[in-house]
């Protein structure tokens, strides 16, 4: 028979919504219980940035060392007893999945009350931010969901009429400019695919943050044609920096740049052969042998 446990009363407070966890025990198999009591919502669920398999399994594998996950997972109690999920997802996943009831890992929950499902989504980007080891693009890209979420609710202002950009610059102690470009950063993450986002928010750098912010600024530019172009350049960049260096003789005449010394040199050979001037062409023969082998020494010094 499974054992019992209890989640302990206590009060805390986060990003201002204060919560209760309240006393709950479970005797007949406690876990199955709980997990059958929580409800995933697909759009809190696309709210969470996924995890790599590797990510998960690393995740799953610690959890499995210390003999359950110890965090606790938060969920929005609901009016009719049911949770839904808000955070730990992908613990809830590692402690349930591809195991039997009897076989779940141990987890623990905490009840939270919300008003709405955006005051959730505002508790989700300040808990994200909390993280210790976050990337500075995640934080870009928490900052700039907050503001695109608010400025679409209220069309960028609020009740008493103050803006949300000043709102959010005030509380985080930055520029309305910098809000804004993280917004549009925000917003250009999500357009991105799925496997491209976790790179620009894993701080990898697939593209600057220009770029993406531009894309989110610019929502009539295709994704698909915004990446290819983005992909040729790179490419040109790629192929111009791997170029060899070319040793241009005077019958590299192909070369545009050097064509009016070239011309300029037949033209000064022709002249002396047409006078059939020797004391000429014996100089100028001299003085080509000197140049030919004063630039064969500077470029033996630049390959």
């Amino acid at each position: 028979m499974a054992k019992s446990f209890t989640a302990k009363k206590h009060t805390q407070k986060s990003t201002n919504v204060s919560y209760e966890i309240a006393e709950k025990k479970w005797t007949a198999n406690p876990l199955e219980q709980l997990a059958n009591k929580i409800k995933i919502d697909p759009e809190l669920q696309e709210y969470i940035r996924p995890l790599r398999e590797e990510e998960f399994q690393q995740l799953k594998s610690n959890i499995e060392r210390d003999g359950g996950c110890h965090k606790r997972l938060t969920v929005w109690l609901q009016e009719d007893g049911s949770y839904t999920l808000v955070d730990g997802h992908h613990r809830l996943r590692a402690c349930t999945e591809g195991r039997a009831p009897e076989e779940f890992l141990y987890f623990e929950v905490q009840e939270m009350e919300f008003t709405s499902k955006e005051e959730v989504k505002d508790w989700m980007d300040a808990e994200q931010l909390g993280r210790r080891n976050i990337s500075m693009e995640e934080v870009y890209y928490h900052r700039g969901r907050q503001y695109n979420r608010k400025k679409g609710q209220r069309g960028g202002k609020q009740e008493k009429g103050e803006n949300i950009a000043e709102q959010l610059a005030d509380k985080f102690k930055l520029t309305t400019r910098t809000i804004k470009r993280n917004g549009n950063f925000a917003a250009g993450v999500d357009r991105l695919p799925k496997e491209l986002q976790l790179e620009v928010l894993a701080g990898n750098k697939p593209l600057a943050r220009e770029q993406v912010e531009y894309l989110g600024q610019h929502s009539d530019i295709s994704v698909e044609e915004f990446l290819d172009q983005i992909a040729a350049e790179a490419s040109k960049v790629e192929q111009k920096t791997e170029q060899p260096k070319k040793v241009v003789t005077p019958n590299n005449t192909d070369v545009p740049r050097f064509e009016k010394y070239f011309k300029s040199s037949d033209k000064q050979v022709a002249s002396l052969i047409k006078k059939k001037d020797t004391d000429g062409m014996k100089a100028l023969k001299e003085y080509y042998q000197h140049q030919a082998q004063l630039l064969s020494e500077k470029l033996k010094e630049l390959e």
